[in-house]
């Protein structure tokens, strides 16, 4: 599971199956000039092999654990924050007070059959 991962990620990262990547594929080919579909499957395998093993190794030695915790601080900490303050603002702020209703969040199994939050 975790090579998959590895492996979408990588293709996704650098886009490794569209033109801006890998440049025009009808270009590449030509110089790679393979025999047959075999050789060609190779070379285009071990472009992605080169960026797994170099270029994602090499981005995953930059990341600090401040990286770590920086990312995770704006991610899960000061963005759910915002947001729950977005939320007070916005819905319990004005709209309960509008309609003259209490507004509650939606319960689990609501939120999950419906999408819906309150």
């Amino acid at each position: 599971m975790a090579k998959e991962w590895i492996l979408n990620m990588a293709t996704n990262r650098w886009g490794l199956n569209k033109k801006r990547s890998v440049g025009p594929v009808s270009e590449w080919i030509r110089e790679a000039m393979p025999r047959d579909e075999g050789e060609w499957e190779q070379a285009y395998r071990e472009r992605l092999f080169v960026k797994v093993t170099e270029v994602v190794r090499a981005e995953i030695d930059e990341v600090t654990l401040a990286d770590c915790i920086a990312y995770i601080r704006n991610l899960v900490i000061h963005r759910t924050f915002e947001g729950y303050q977005r939320e007070i603002e916005t819905v319990y702020g004005q709209l309960q007070q509008q309609l003259g209703v209490t507004i509650e969040p939606a319960s689990d199994r609501l939120d999950r059959l419906f999408n819906v939050d309150f």
